[in-house]
């Protein structure tokens, strides 16, 4: 589950006027991280929307206390190998000879980190 993420345009005049502390002083219900956000929102005329339109990135899980620094870099490469995969999936290229170079080296990355870990059995 996302929460409280929000991508704003800071280039927009009413940006300025977004606050969620100290809440608008108009504001009268019980706090609310999300509702006084969304009111100093409203009050500054920007309206919120959900895009589904778009790709803007990922937000990686945080590690469990259990989970090691190598986990981490695990997830790294997954999400690095499906950033590639959507690029491409929705029609892109990667550009240029440097962009492929950097895909390869990726993906040999995780070849050689799939052979130590599982030895040259790994299918």
């Amino acid at each position: 589950m996302v929460h409280s993420t929000f991508l704003i345009d800071l280039r927009k005049e009413a940006s300025d006027k977004l606050a969620f502390y100290p809440p608008h002083q108009d504001y009268t219900w019980t706090f609310d991280d999300i509702i006084v956000f969304a009111f100093s929102a409203r009050q500054a005329g920007i309206q919120m929307y959900i895009c589904k339109g778009e790709h803007y990135g990922y937000l990686p899980m945080p590690l469990k206390a259990q989970q090691t620094l190598e986990d981490e870099t695990d997830g790294v490469f997954h999400v690095r190998i499906e950033a590639m995969k959507l690029q491409l999936w929705n029609g892109g290229s990667f550009g240029n000879d440097n962009d492929i170079t950097s895909a390869l080296k990726v993906i040999y990355c995780i070849v050689v980190r799939l052979v130590a870990l599982y030895g040259t059995e790994c299918q």
